[in-house]
């Protein structure tokens, strides 16, 4: 990827197992990690909502990089975000696993987004020299939001 764009700041993430790769969501936006019932996928949301599920009693709308399995009522682990976007709902980002908690030295910035990776989702490059994706949150939840994740 061309670092021609600027780099963004370094900061802490929690590295996470979501589907056969690895991503990192900033802590800043990490609210909790648990578990949570997830209802099927709603036919006209847009790609990266799995469904609405119910985190605490409350609602919130389930987020997945990966295409969730077709089911009427399932089991997610996942991630309740904060986030400075304003909405009625609550998000939640599906993993497979959180990994621990990583130092990123920069975060590059996609410039090209495509089908197949959202503008939301940028490449970080950490202290020990991995390059992993970076879940910018607040930018995947406003495109969720307005039907465009």
């Amino acid at each position: 990827m061309s670092e021609a764009g600027s780099s963004l700041a370094a900061a802490d993430g929690l590295e996470c197992r979501i589907g056969q790769g690895r991503a990192i969501v900033p802590m800043s936006a990490v609210a909790q990690v648990g578990r949570y019932r997830v209802g099927a996928r709603l036919p006209t949301s847009a790609r990266h909502v799995a469904g609405i599920g119910a985190w605490d009693d409350r609602l919130v709308v389930s987020l997945s990089l990966v295409v969730s399995a077709a089911a009427i009522d399932r089991e997610a682990t996942g991630i309740l975000l904060e986030t400075g976007v304003r909405t009625p709902m609550r998000w939640a980002l599906e993993i497979v696993a959180p990994i621990g908690i990583v130092r990123v030295a920069r975060i590059v910035p996609n410039v090209q987004a495509s089908s197949r990776r959202p503008p939301w989702l940028h490449s970080a490059i950490t202290f020990d020299d991995r390059t992993m994706l970076w879940v910018a949150v607040d930018d995947m939840v406003a495109a969720a939001a307005r039907g465009r994740a």
